[in-house]
């Protein structure tokens, strides 16, 4: 089991990041990188949109949540969950 990563037109800057699981036998279509016991899987169509990006998981006391740090970003919006490049 793994994370598959991709991009889709949607949001107020028109690009957002989706997250799904991807079990063993998917994957057709994308990369896959094993990080620290980790896969994930790329859609090849975006990989264009997320090369270079760094993903962390943000803990504090009031939410818990993927943070995407995008150097391709031109622009992000207000609540950092869409992007221009």
């Amino acid at each position: 089991v793994g994370i598959r990563i991709g991009v889709v037109k949607r949001g107020c800057n028109g690009m957002s990041y989706t997250m799904n699981y991807e079990y063993p036998n998917g994957g057709q279509g994308c990369s896959i990188i094993d990080d620290k016991g980790v896969k994930l899987f790329l859609d090849t169509e975006t990989e264009f949109y997320i090369t270079g990006t760094v993903m962390d998981f943000v803990e504090n006391p009031t939410e818990e949540r993927f943070e995407f740090l995008n150097p391709n970003a031109k622009e992000v919006c207000g609540c950092n969950e869409s992007f221009t490049v």
